[in-house]
């Protein structure tokens, strides 16, 4: 995915904690928040490092143009004030990664947030608070921008052409295998098996790569 906007990192158990960025290509910089912000020093890397990316959500909140991206996080700062931004404001040529914060300050956010273990009563309850139609994702759908810049990072495309014409299905590729075989007449093993063989299934030929 390389398109251009800002996006949101939110810190599930406690929303108020959420940092907001912009990017020229989303795609990379989900990338990069996934394997590499959690190693670095930086605020959001301490949050990461701490409490583990899978409770973290990522959303693209605004898709824009490169020239618009400085403004449009400006406007996002000043709504929202984003407690995990080490910066008020975003600015060209800004490097944020050398915005370190100070082993003092780490302590300090981690005791914070972190404290006395909960009791089993009380964590019985927290579960109960966050299952069914109390947890953050129920019933709720990530928006294609979302799915479509999650499959660039960790998925893998499948291009399905037809047997006779080689004309490529819905003219781009599926966004994974869960995806393809919700549209075609194939199951995830099948795809497998028959992915870059060149062997149609069901008059359709599968492919990991464009073909044209």
């Amino acid at each position: 995915m390389n398109k251009s906007g800002i996006y949101k990192i939110t810190y599930l158990p406690i929303k108020s904690f959420f940092y907001i960025g912009s990017s020229k290509n989303l795609g990379k910089r989900f990338k990069y928040h996934y394997y590499i912000t959690k190693k670095s020093s930086t605020f959001l890397g301490l949050f990461l490092a701490i409490f583990g990316r899978e409770n973290f959500s990522i959303t693209v909140i605004e898709v824009c143009n490169k020239d618009k991206l400085e403004s449009r996080e400006n406007y996002y700062f000043k709504i929202f004030h984003p407690l995990l931004n080490i910066l008020t404001e975003a600015k060209k040529n800004a490097s944020r990664e050398n915005f370190g914060i100070s082993p003092i300050t780490k302590l300090k956010i981690s005791k914070s947030l972190m404290g006395k273990k909960h009791s089993l009563e009380t964590r019985i309850k927290m579960s109960k608070n966050r299952s069914g139609i109390n947890h953050h994702y129920y019933n709720k759908s990530l928006s294609k921008v979302t799915l479509d810049a999650a499959a660039e990072v960790l998925g893998i495309k499948i291009y399905v052409y037809d047997a006779k014409t080689l004309t490529l299905v819905n003219n781009k590729p599926f966004r994974s295998f869960r995806e393809t075989e919700k549209n075609m007449p194939i199951g995830r093993k099948t795809i497998q098996k028959k992915l870059d063989t060149g062997k149609p299934f069901k008059g359709f030929y599968y492919y990991t790569k464009s073909i044209k």
